[in-house]
């Protein structure tokens, strides 16, 4: 009877000293042999190495995008390769979601950087073309004056900008800047033609043109301009501009330098080039 009993006791001392964490497969079995080579149980990989910014990360998972660990194994011709690893899946970031570092052109606006601080996009149509909508620096367009932005933009710091003007308040027509009428309390831009392109910024103000179409890019739509397609003289410093937003015409300037005769022909044809320009009287 006793040595069964003392059977029974070692019995037990040995089942229980092989799950004590030392000898047996216990919770911190596998934690303690990441980083020895072998894929145990709980590992998506073990390289033998404590590297945490290769493929095999310090915990025995695998590297991924996301995981704010930067990857250095690596080149940029790589697949998987990472620029940069913040953490997060946020593109209007320094890194964007794939794990790449942001640029202007990649068609993504940067929403972290404010206007002057280094990096700032104010638009990113990615595409280097400076003469559409946003310019190869992500910057809106130059400007002077609301007429030089397209029409869905106003003129604000001297760049085209997608915020409308404030309305001042006001009492009557003459309380409002030229170009703007007093309705309902507030200076409203002028629309003569009712395009819904007020009158400082549309370049036939006298015609109905919603869409500004300009072939010639010379500053007057077509629809007002009597030779669309082809650009109609302008003189570098002319505040005024042509009548009903149309093309140059003699009435109210005068001619300034010479005409010289496009051919032999000369007078005959009345076929004249313009050396000089156009002046506001």
């Amino acid at each position: 009877m006793r040595r069964s009993l003392l059977l029974c006791i070692l019995t037990l001392f040995a089942a229980c000293s092989g799950s004590d964490g030392t000898g047996g497969a216990g919770a911190g079995g596998a934690a303690a042999t990441c980083g020895n080579g072998v894929v145990d149980e709980g590992e998506a990989c073990d390289d033998g190495n404590t590297d945490v910014t290769d493929a095999c990360a310090a915990n025995c998972q695998v590297a991924r995008c996301g995981d704010g660990i930067t990857r250095q194994d690596l080149t940029p011709l790589d697949e998987g390769y990472e620029a940069c690893d913040d953490g997060n899946n946020v593109d209007q970031d320094a890194c964007v979601s794939t794990c790449q570092g942001a640029v202007c052109g990649d068609g993504i606006v940067r929403m972290d950087r404010s206007e002057g601080q280094p990096g700032f996009e104010a638009c990113d149509d990615a595409n280097d073309d400076d003469t559409d909508l946003c310019t190869a620096a992500c910057l809106r367009p130059p400007c002077a004056v609301d007429r030089d932005c397209p029409p869905s933009l106003w003129c604000r710091n001297e760049r085209c900008n997608e915020d409308p003007p404030d309305a001042p308040q006001c009492g009557q027509d003459s309380d409002c800047e030229e170009g703007f009428s007093c309705r309902e309390g507030l200076c409203i831009p002028l629309d003569s033609d009712g395009d819904g392109i007020a009158d400082a910024r549309d370049n036939c103000p006298g015609f109905s043109n919603a869409n500004q179409t300009d072939t010639d890019g010379d500053g007057a739509g077509d629809d007002c301009d009597p030779n669309p397609a082809r650009p109609d003289y302008r003189a570098p410093g002319l505040q005024r501009r042509p009548p009903q937003g149309g093309a140059m015409q003699g009435t109210g300037y005068r001619v300034r330098g010479r005409l010289r005769a496009l051919d032999a022909k000369g007078p005959t044809n009345d076929r004249y080039k313009l050396k000089g320009g156009f002046r506001a009287p």
